[in-house]
């Protein structure tokens, strides 16, 4: 059986309690349908700062 991805984030759906239909389009939770409606991105992650890769000065003179 294939299972649905999200139309937001592209998880697959598993868990279909939480699954939400919108548009013709199907998401994995309300939050991701609303994210889609006001087409607002998740924002990129951050890299996380390394012992090789210092992290920048908040202040640089």
């Amino acid at each position: 059986m294939s299972h649905a991805s999200c139309g937001h984030c592209g998880v697959l759906i598993v868990d279909h309690s939480t699954m939400v239909e919108r548009g013709g389009k199907t998401f994995c939770c309300n939050n991701c349908a609303l994210a889609m409606e006001r087409a607002q991105d998740a924002p990129d992650e951050v890299p996380v700062a390394t012992m090789d890769t210092p992290p920048e000065r908040a202040t640089q003179r």
